[in-house]
């Protein structure tokens, strides 16, 4: 998985082929605890696992899931001014963005990725100028 820019988080909006897997993990403390990440991610991995059996086959949860099954070494080092971690996947997009405030533990399965908990993070990055 790579990591996304600010600007390349704009094309998360664009038209994806179903269903977009967002995912926002924590890595504060308490939570840098690596045993304690691992349980997280694997409770997190195995609610997107049923939520995307309903709604589609088990091979597309099989494409979306099993590369995320092992827990990617981001989360496990993550770096220290790092608070979360946000992960995007479908079939045609994967990648991460690391946050630097705190953000709830969440996952969403939809027909688009769900980037609600970035868009106040992403404007507060932007620089303007008087002249």
């Amino acid at each position: 998985m790579k990591m996304l820019r600010s600007a390349e988080l704009s094309k998360l909006l664009s038209a994806q082929p179903g269903p977009c897997l967002s995912m926002y993990v924590s890595t504060e403390e308490p939570h840098k605890n690596s045993h304690l990440i691992r349980k997280k991610w694997q409770e997190t991995i195995d609610e997107a696992d049923s939520r995307i059996n309903q709604k589609y086959t088990k091979h597309r949860a099989r494409f979306l899931l099993e590369p995320l099954r092992s827990m990617p070494e981001l989360l496990s080092k993550p770096p220290p001014d790092t608070k979360g971690v946000a992960l995007f996947r479908s079939f045609t997009t994967a990648g991460f963005y690391p946050i630097k405030e705190s953000t709830p533990q969440l996952m969403a399965v939809s027909d688009t990725f769900h980037l609600k908990p970035l868009l106040k993070l992403i404007q507060q990055q932007e620089r303007y100028f008087a002249l």
